[in-house]
């Protein structure tokens, strides 16, 4: 048997063993969809996928007040890709709909004057600096299809000031709030995000704790008598419990002093 016919038995004896080498394949693409075109609708550039769903690549507007249309082509937007609004800066409002089940990378990066955003009910995964630099977002509810938030997610959202987790099994990313200073977490008793939120230093309540900020007494309202409870506590003359401690810390500076007894009595008086 010469070199060539050996060479030749062999690539026989492989595809005997490996038969469905092409059926691999379709088995990958089911996996992964592919682009199968581009084109344009109006503000947006967009993309097909083999499956039929549409993803939004680009938007090219300059709407203050955006609404992303639940279809383009009578196909459903599943998918907001990788920077497609990026530093759109004049946006100030945008609502997903809710057939979108993903936002990309930077997908909504440095979007400076964005004050809110409506997360569709089906979302399931936010990329890695998806919102970074939205320095007016103020609040972010999650829904509860939520299943990951990437690295940096919201970092510098300075003025975000409420994330509202509604389910227990969110895996989120480093530095998700980084940069957030006024941020506090709702989220569920026991749940991932409770554990992320207190080995991140973020204030944070769970769902069934429905007591208010500054209540250092817990009878569920906000009086000068709360704000002499966290004096006392300051200097400590009195002692509080750890959930009372939680929602005495006005200025989010992991100390409970003067200061927030302060804001506290100010709360009070408004």
């Amino acid at each position: 048997m010469n070199k060539f016919t050996k060479i030749a038995a062999l690539m026989a004896a492989i595809i005997m063993i490996f038969p469905s080498s092409a059926s691999a394949e379709n088995i990958n693409n089911d996996e992964m969809p592919m682009v199968v075109s581009t084109a344009s609708f109006y503000e947006y550039d967009y993309e097909t996928l083999s499956t039929g769903s549409v993803g939004i690549i680009k938007y090219n507007g300059n709407a203050e007040n955006v609404v992303i249309p639940q279809k383009i082509a009578g196909r459903r937007v599943s998918y907001i890709e990788n920077s497609a609004f990026k530093s759109c800066t004049y946006m100030k409002s945008v609502v997903i709909p809710d057939t979108v089940t993903s936002i990309g990378k930077w997908a909504f990066a440095g979007c400076e004057s964005l004050e809110s955003v409506k997360l569709p009910s089906m979302l399931s995964s936010i990329e890695a600096y998806a919102f970074m630099n939205c320095r007016s977002l103020s609040e972010v509810n999650f829904s509860g299809e939520l299943r990951s938030v990437g690295s940096c997610a919201f970092f510098c959202c300075e003025s975000l000031s409420l994330a509202v987790f509604s389910d227990s099994t969110v895996s989120l990313g480093d530095n998700v709030f980084a940069g957030c200073s006024n941020i506090t977490v709702i989220c569920p008793k026991g749940s991932q995000t409770e554990i992320y939120a207190g080995e991140n230093g973020l204030r944070y309540f769970t769902n069934d704790d429905t007591r208010k900020t500054g209540d250092a007494d817990e009878d569920g309202e906000i009086t000068s008598a709360d704000a002499l409870i966290v004096l006392r506590y300051s200097t400590g003359v009195q002692a509080i419990s750890r959930k009372a401690a939680r929602v005495c810390d006005i200025d989010s500076d992991g100390e409970i002093t003067s200061a927030d007894a302060m804001n506290i009595l100010r709360m009070a008086v408004e």
